[in-house]
């Protein structure tokens, strides 16, 4: 029962940041592994019945902690517009280095071969860009404002879809506690591209 176990592990990784509270996560983690085991090891109904239990009980409880967990580093970055417009001065003044973006990059660095940490940088700068500037289009166009085109907006678009694909799904999730990723989002940098 090692996803028990892992489950245990993050919830106790995860709640261990806030040190005010030490010993409520100990005691989730226990109760959590002992609940995930008992239903294992109980044989109240059949062992195939039980192992599906826990086959698609262990896989929800790790999607519900790792949101947790992203949820929480997301409100400690304090992720929207401010915090996007802040960030892409922050790279254009070349200070990206006093950031939290930069602080928890440098935290997962060396799980990544350096060119893909350079992409990834240059990934988080030209999304930033182009969402701030999809941000202020469509404060324009709601204020009935004429929209300034972009000469060299679809070879920004070509260029981040080649970093997408350079630093991979596993890059990407990386940047989802930096960026806003979500197909809301997505959609909104849709503005700059030409009819």
């Amino acid at each position: 029962m090692g996803g028990a176990t892992a489950i245990a592990g993050i919830i106790l990784v995860n709640r261990l940041t806030d040190s005010k509270r030490l010993f409520q996560p100990i005691l989730l983690a226990i109760v959590v592994t002992y609940f995930i085991h008992g239903i294992y090891n109980a044989f109240l109904i059949s062992p195939i019945l039980s192992a599906l239990v826990v086959i698609i009980l262990v896989p929800l409880i790790l999607i519900i902690v790792f949101r947790f967990g992203e949820r929480n580093l997301k409100n400690w970055m304090d992720v929207g517009m401010d915090a996007e417009v802040s960030l892409l001065l922050m790279i254009n003044r070349g200070k990206f280095s006093k950031t939290r973006a930069c602080e928890y990059l440098m935290s997962v660095k060396d799980h990544y071969p350096k060119e893909v940490v350079v992409d990834i940088y240059c990934f988080i700068a030209l999304y930033l860009e182009l969402s701030v500037k999809a941000k202020g289009m469509m404060l324009l166009k709601e204020n009935g404002l004429p929209l300034p085109m972009d000469p060299e907006i679809m070879e920004k678009f070509a260029e981040l879809d080649h970093l997408r694909k350079r630093i991979g799904k596993a890059g990407l999730l990386v940047l989802r506690p930096i960026l806003r990723l979500n197909r809301s989002d997505i959609w909104a940098l849709s503005i700059l591209k030409p009819d």
